[in-house]
């Protein structure tokens, strides 16, 4: 699905209100329910338990005999008048289902006798009780139980109705009121979690409009993620690093767009006052070829430069793909050595290398950067004065130096030595003749092996280099 037609996400403040807003609505309807629930079965629970003491008490009064019929039959015909609220009905039935007496009324709350719950046995207790709405849809709640005779004849039959309309209104009145406060509370949680989560995201909103500022040519600012919240001040510290990390890359790019064209500049320029000069004028066949030699001079200096350039850039971007394997640097020393030679012996520097060891690297890169290494120290070494590599293996790797007893280089360059076209010119001479990559070119070969390079020098006590390869299994993938 392309980016433009994909559905946009819904904002980080609405998902956290409709969270809120959700999460209240629900605790408060569970809440409101089990309010509403446990209010009822307390009613539920009283009134069967009021049920329950009117049964008894006619059953007591069956229980005397004879004598005790017309005090049941008064029981029942005056219950109603009992109680102003919570009004109960009677109806009693002999063996038969003829009734002996009823309470008057009891036809507007009760069904008909044949209607009514099966009755519990003698002796036993109402513990549940039928809910019942008559024609009118009054409520009633409804329970039958048998009464024994003292003769031992077949027991008698005793119907009870309990007139719960008036609870039944108080229990509608009590819902609607929840359903309010289910309402009103959703409502006010939205409202509230719209003010907090409002405020809560401030800073987060703060940040978007800092980072909104930052452009490629404006990116001085910083968060001060000690002004921020907890949950924030990572993110703060974060964004402080990466805009000091893409500072420091837009500061080295345009550094290294400046060095390139200035270095880039010196030959083309000597290119092209040479040949204009070659033009000016008729040249012997001798001259042109002077000419045509320093030409290839100064394109042979560009070539070297745009290939360590490549390089480097290539490196860098994880486009070099290594051969890594273990290397025998006594061999590779040698064939370096064997190379450099004859121009040592021309310039009357002593050329030599010590110990033997393996090295996990990719060996075109190795001898590379040895090659850079010693390039630039024949360089830099006056007549009678040595360049040597020694060779050091222990369990965690390898090491090899290459040092030599030149002029030395001031400490205060030694940070900056592996910068692109950094050069002490002031303290090196002969620096004109190098493109200011070598050393680069042998920081970049050492951070694909995931190695380092260090630089140990003293004016006037010469220079040391040195190479770190690991040997750990990190270094072989």
């Amino acid at each position: 699905m392309p980016p433009e037609s994909r559905p946009r996400a819904l904002a980080l403040t609405a998902r956290l209100i409709i969270g809120y807003t959700l999460a209240a609505a629900g605790i408060l309807t569970v809440s409101a329910f089990f309010l509403y629930r446990g209010l009822e079965q307390g009613f539920v629970v009283e009134d069967t338990e009021l049920l329950s003491d009117q049964i008894e008490q006619v059953r007591s009064y069956i229980s005397k005999g004879a004598d005790g019929v017309p005090e049941a039959r008064q029981f029942v015909l005056a219950a109603a008048g009992v109680r102003d609220l919570e009004k109960y009905y009677g109806r009693l039935l002999d063996e038969k289902g003829t009734v002996i007496a009823e309470t008057p009324g009891i036809e507007r709350v009760a069904p008909a006798a044949a209607e009514f719950p099966a009755p519990i046995s003698a002796g036993k207790q109402v513990k549940r009780v039928i809910f019942w709405h008559g024609p009118q849809e009054r409520l009633a709640l409804l329970a039958s139980a048998h009464v024994a005779r003292p003769d031992a004849g077949r027991p008698w039959i005793f119907q009870i109705a309990l007139d719960a309309e008036h609870v039944d209104e108080w229990l509608e009145k009590y819902r609607d009121r929840l359903y309010w406060m289910v309402g009103a509370g959703t409502l006010g949680t939205a409202l509230l979690g719209w003010f907090i989560t409002r405020r809560g995201l401030r800073p987060l909103r703060q940040i978007t409009a800092s980072v909104k500022d930052v452009t490629a040519h404006e990116m001085r600012g910083r968060l001060d993620a000690e002004s921020w919240p907890a949950e924030l001040a990572v993110l703060a510290e974060e964004f402080d690093d990466m805009l000091a990390r893409l500072r420091g890359a837009f500061d080295r790019l345009a550094q290294f767009s400046a060095d390139v064209a200035h270095e880039l500049r010196t030959p083309l320029n000597n290119l092209m006052g040479g040949t204009s000069l070659a033009l000016s004028q008729p040249r012997s066949a001798d001259e042109y070829r002077t000419v045509l030699e320093g030409n290839f001079e100064q394109f042979e200096r560009l070539k070297r430069m745009v290939e360590s350039l490549l390089f480097i850039a290539r490196a860098e971007n994880a486009e070099a793909v290594l051969d890594k394997r273990p290397c025998d640097t006594t061999a590779v020393m040698g064939e370096v050595c064997d190379f450099f030679s004859a121009l040592a012996e021309e310039r009357g520097i002593t050329l030599a290398y010590t110990g033997a060891g393996e090295a996990l690297a990719d060996e075109v890169l190795l001898r590379l950067a040895v090659t850079n290494l010693i390039s630039n120290a024949l360089r830099h070494t006056p007549s009678g004065g040595s360049v040597k590599i020694e060779i050091h293996p222990h369990s965690g790797g390898c090491d090899i130096a290459v040092s030599d007893t030149g002029d030395g280089i001031a400490a205060e360059h030694h940070a900056q030595l592996f910068d692109r076209f950094y050069r002490v010119d002031f303290a090196r001479a002969g620096s004109e003749s190098g493109s200011g990559l070598g050393l680069a070119i042998v920081k970049t070969i050492m951070s694909l092996h995931s190695g380092t390079v260090a630089v140990e020098s003293e004016l006037g006590a010469g220079t040391a280099f040195r190479l770190f390869f690991p040997a750990s299994l990190a270094a072989r993938d």
